[in-house]
């Protein structure tokens, strides 16, 4: 266990962690933080949680720090920050099979996410996704529904899966581009897919309410 938390720390490059792959927990929160090297982690191969959260951290889905490494995974934390990422780390990912929290709250991801494959997870355990207050304003389901007959055997030979997904406080929009996203929400707006039984939306009434509002 590493706890770096509070240090005026500015820049996490390729050779702090590169002989810590026997680190389960690394602690950086409350740093002052703005860049993170993409091999940074790459040795961190037995960390379960790692929190960035707290910093002014920026890294797009370009130059995104490598996180593929982490196999055993169960906690990454990141929450206020900078982040501008538009595709959610370790979605579809059959290597993050113990993920249990992905907090990426407060940061501005955005402004659209697919949902195949950004909230498809494989993992096998209950598993917290907070979104909330980030920049996202539509939900493109475009892509679930062209690979539906994939998807329905994707799902068939995984584990039942307890996904929840908090996306308050977003700027939804309110328009024919997140109809879907609608359906999904609203129950008498039924919409026939197995997209539904990958995860539910915490918070559902709260955003249907502000969908409508606006």
């Amino acid at each position: 266990i590493v706890k770096l938390k509070g240090n005026l720390l500015q820049e996490i490059d390729g050779r702090q962690f590169s002989k810590s792959s026997r680190l389960t927990h690394l602690d950086i929160s409350n740093n002052e933080l703005q860049r993170i090297a993409k091999s940074a982690f790459k040795k961190l191969y037995d960390i379960e949680i790692l929190d960035l959260s707290h910093n002014q951290i920026y890294f797009d889905d370009v130059t995104k720090p490598d996180l593929s490494a982490m196999k055993n995974l169960k906690e990454f934390i990141a929450n206020n920050n900078n982040i501008s990422i538009s595709h959610i780390p370790f979605a579809r990912s059959a290597i993050h099979t113990s993920l249990t929290k992905i907090d990426l709250s407060q940061n501005k991801i955005g402004p659209t996410l697919d949902v195949w494959p950004d909230l498809k997870f494989q993992t096998t355990q209950k598993l917290k996704v907070y979104l909330f207050k980030n920049s996202i304003e539509y939900f493109n389901y475009t892509s679930a529904f062209e690979e539906e007959t994939f998807l329905r055997q994707y799902q068939s030979n995984e584990a039942a899966q307890n996904v929840e997904i908090d996306i308050s406080d977003n700027p939804i929009k309110c328009d024919c581009h997140n109809f879907d996203l609608a359906r999904h929400l609203f129950p008498k707006l039924t919409l026939e897919s197995s997209v539904t039984t990958w995860f539910k939306f915490t918070k559902a009434s709260s955003i249907g309410e502000k969908i409508c509002a606006n």
